[in-house]
């Protein structure tokens, strides 16, 4: 008899399962990416410091974690799972990600991404995973809207916030970092 997963056991079975495969992920990536351009760099340097020195950039297809289709198998809703093959970008901690088919990445769609970097530094992978997955799991009203859904996650929003305040001022640098500590001492 197939027993169904209940929420509690799917945020379980997702912090259990989804730190390894970001692991995995960057682990694979990183052996394909490229180092920023030096352009990019110090176009970028102002706001990140020295967080971009390790960070990589790749193009290929991404999909969802082979475990989804455990889950699947045991009742779990599709909508209440990430479909990570249509994302425009994704980041595994120091690896960024760009899907290949999407159009030419802007600077603020790698801002984006970069803040993902460095809140994973700051976090460790672990602790983001832990945040990400909650803040989409606590996304639920927006079951049929996942666009929604994942802009509700809070580590998200905070990329999307820093996003908005690069495009208005992007000659006027800012620390990343100072920003996202201190959204965390308020929140």
């Amino acid at each position: 008899m197939m027993t169904t997963v209940d929420e509690s056991e799917l945020r379980s079975f997702l912090h259990e399962h989804t730190p390894k495969w970001i692991t995995e992920q960057e682990a694979s990536l990183r052996v394909i990416a490229f180092p920023l351009t030096s352009e990019l760099h110090e176009r970028l340097a102002p706001f990140f410091g020295d967080t971009l020195a390790d960070a990589r950039i790749s193009s290929v297809p991404m999909s969802s974690p082979a475990w989804y289709s455990d889950l699947l198998g045991r009742g779990v809703d599709q909508r209440d799972l990430l479909d990570f093959s249509n994302l425009v970008a994704i980041t595994f901690n120091t690896a960024v990600n760009l899907l290949p088919d999407a159009p030419e990445p802007t600077m603020g769609l790698l801002f984006h991404e970069f803040v993902h970097v460095l809140q994973y530094r700051l976090l460790g992978v672990q602790e983001f995973a832990r945040r990400y997955v909650d803040g989409w799991l606590a996304g639920k009203g927006f079951l049929d809207r996942p666009d929604l859904r994942y802009v509700s996650i809070p580590l998200e929003r905070q990329a999307y916030d820093l996003q908005a305040r690069f495009a208005a001022a992007p000659d006027s640098a800012f620390s990343v970092e100072a920003a996202l500590q201190q959204e965390t001492a308020t929140a």
